[in-house]
């Protein structure tokens, strides 16, 4: 049963590849490398290395991906000049709706107890997997690290999406 998943994989690999080439419109291109990004993904669980393949869906298809749309997005031209104008009214409904949020999460964070939830106690370093400690690691000792990555992650995003739409 196993090999013919393995083709059917394979054979989503190899007709996006080939899409890719012979395509004229740039996001088909993109799109079918998503494609061909999750027939890997698929490929790796297939040789049981579900961490590799995690990554490989978070890395390729969530990051390089979204900046790969990103970039054909802002540099594709109509003929019609986009002008982005933001007022200070919704400026400031933004503003203190990420106030809100951000204030309501780090209450919640702050109320709940990590230590007794039962996915953590059950999941003993014997008994669990690499990628299962790895979660679990990244997860709790390492949970602030990880935010201010994903932070600085998203500020580096917004502020290309800022400067690629800046009018000179």
């Amino acid at each position: 049963m196993a090999i013919w998943i393995f083709y059917v994989f394979v054979f989503i690999i190899i007709a996006a590849s080939l899409l890719i080439i012979f395509t004229r419109n740039v996001m088909h291109a993109v799109f079918s490398t998503m494609l061909v990004f999750l027939g890997i993904a698929g490929l790796y669980v297939l040789m049981q290395a579900e961490f590799i393949a995690a990554t490989q869906i978070m890395v390729y298809v969530g990051g390089v991906l979204v900046l790969l749309i990103f970039g054909v997005m802002l540099t594709t031209r109509t003929g019609v000049e986009r002008s982005i104008s933001v007022s200070l009214r919704s400026a400031g409904l933004g503003g203190l709706l990420v106030t809100v949020l951000l204030g309501f999460f780090c209450w919640a964070i702050l109320q709940t107890d990590f230590s007794s939830l039962p996915h953590l106690a059950a999941s003993t370093p014997s008994t669990a997997t690499t990628t299962q400690v790895l979660g679990i690691r990244l997860m709790t000792d390492y949970l602030l690290p990880l935010e201010i990555t994903a932070i600085l992650l998203l500020i580096a995003l917004i502020g290309a999406a800022v400067i690629a739409t800046h009018k000179k």
